[in-house]
């Protein structure tokens, strides 16, 4: 749920401060009506000659170019996360054998174009059935509770008893997870970049496959918690495997939502690694701790601001300038406002200064602490808010168009860190869990201190993500509680929450 709330602040052009900007105008001229079609159809621009120069320090890529001199930022990107693959390696080809290359998974409009990019000649028949699918089938309708029982038995044991509902789905889908465990140990996930219009494309760009791999996801470590249940630990840990690698094929996509989903899995999964930790034997833990080590790595959430967002940002300048004001992504028409003169516009100049801003808001995502990143991250939200503002004010065409492009084009970055932060250090709590394990096989007890671990068990006790100190670790009867205080920053003695991004992120064990 939280992870979906991401995706307003997350896709290309809806910045942190886009209040503001809308109310200080746009330029002129008026807007032509924005396309739908997902051909890549130039409309002629209404400039005779485009006011701007292709470079690093203005378009940022030179090439490929669209028909009126703006580079084809889709096709660069397609051509970079295309890279290499085929259909025999790309775990999507895997997946839509599963779930299907019906209209909800491969949409109407770019369906050929889709499936001819995948290399895919004849369409698929689904074998597996979301959560919510499988509800709807017999007539019930997604509740809270229904809801609630979702989140539980994703990451924790679960008493098919007390779940009925969802140990049926999962029976049901049984020969599908099977199968979707196998895609996810495909080299690749690579789906053809598909957008809705020819101008601001990336901010129109669709996900289709974002949704049915988070279900898969589900399905995965709601399985692996119920046979971790039975004490089948084996094939729990296949299970939740198969997630980890499902979330990280995930993060190699291009936008930051897909980023921030592939982040949510994988904090699901560690869960369940801690879990399971529990109910492994010293040479077993030991053997987990070795598979896990082996995982391919998470794609670095700093990317797609690098490159994802700052092209959607750059692409809606440019199309500012030759069509006139653009609607926002969600939006039918571009928002009114006292005209700014275009003519007068040095383009070439808010294009640099649009790069700087990102540049700065990439820095500050590759701070190597937590608490380093939020200070710098909100030391430069207060100097863009104070340069937004200043700008504004100021008769300069160029200042107040860039005023408006500061609104409408610098994305938050704030949920995206925590959320990735807070995957890494559920990763080595998971790991630390099964190092703690491994010593209570050993030596028939928990440890009074994490750093009893090091050297037999690990090579070093991390420190606590968010606070660079060490993390909280202690005895509780015959188990142990072990918490990192998690990206809000306030130590609540080990509570943990739902929302990794309000509490706690806790390893609690009682035997």
């Amino acid at each position: 749920e939280e992870t979906m709330k991401c995706q307003s602040v997350l896709m290309g052009g809806a910045g942190v401060l886009i209040g503001a900007a809308l109310a200080l105008g746009q330029a002129t001229p008026p807007a032509a009506p924005a396309t739908t079609s997902t051909t890549r159809a130039t409309s002629k621009p209404t400039a005779t000659k485009p006011a701007f120069t292709l470079g690093k320090e203005t378009t940022r890529l030179v090439e490929p170019l669209r028909a009126d001199g703006r580079p084809d930022y889709v096709a660069a990107l397609d051509r970079i996360y295309s890279n290499n693959v085929t259909p025999e390696n790309n775990a999507v080809n895997a997946l839509l054998d599963v779930f299907g290359t019906g209209p909800t998974i491969v949409w109407v409009g770019p369906h050929a174009r889709i499936l001819k990019g995948l290399g895919i000649t004849e369409e698929k028949t689904a074998t597996f059935q979301s959560f919510d699918e499988y509800l709807k089938q017999d007539g019930i309708a997604m509740t809270p509770e229904l809801q609630a029982q979702a989140e539980v038995v994703r990451r924790e044991p679960w008493d098919p008893e007390k779940y009925p509902d969802t140990f049926h789905w999962l029976a049901a889908n049984d020969k599908a997870i099977d199968r979707i465990a196998a895609a996810a140990s495909r080299e690749h996930y690579y789906w053809p970049l598909i957008t809705r219009s020819d101008r601001t494309a990336l901010g129109s760009m669709l996900l289709p496959g974002l949704g049915p791999t988070r279900n898969a996801a589900f399905a995965l470590t709601a399985r692996g918690m119920e046979r971790l249940r039975k004490g089948q630990a084996k094939e729990a840990q296949a299970d939740v495997l198969a997630a980890h690698r499902l979330g990280r094929l995930l993060s190699q996509r291009p936008a930051a939502i897909e980023r921030t989903v592939a982040v949510s899995i994988e904090s699901v999964a560690a869960r369940c690694d801690a879990e399971i930790a529990a109910a492994l034997n010293a040479e077993e833990a030991k053997a987990y701790l070795a598979a896990l080590a082996k995982l391919p790595p998470m794609g670095d959430i700093a990317v797609p601001f690098d490159e994802f967002e700052r092209y959607a940002a750059i692409e809606m300048v440019l199309c500012t300038h030759l069509y006139g004001p653009q609607p926002l992504p969600g939006q039918q028409k571009a928002p009114e406002g006292e005209p700014i003169d275009q003519a007068s516009v040095d383009w070439n100049a808010v294009l640099k200064r649009i790069n700087g801003y990102y540049d700065r808001l990439v820095a500050t995502l590759h701070k190597p602490t937590f608490t380093e990143y939020r200070a710098a991250n909100e030391a430069f939200a207060k100097e863009l808010a104070a340069e937004q503002l200043r700008m504004s004010k100021a008769a300069e065409p160029t200042d107040r168009m860039t005023a408006v492009m500061i609104g409408v084009t610098i994305t938050s970055s704030g949920r995206a860190r925590g959320m990735a932060d807070a995957a890494a250090e559920r990763m080595e709590l998971a790991k630390l869990a099964l190092a703690l394990a491994e010593f209570r096989g050993e030596k028939g007890t928990y440890p009074e201190k994490l750093a009893e671990l090091v050297p037999a068990y690990l090579a070093a006790v991390p420190n606590d993500l968010f606070t660079d100190a060490p993390l909280k670790y202690r005895q509780e009867g015959k188990g142990f509680v072990l918490y990192s205080i998690g990206p809000n920053l306030v130590d609540d003695g080990g509570t943990s929450a739902p929302n990794d991004m309000r509490g706690d992120l806790v390893v609690k064990v009682e035997k």
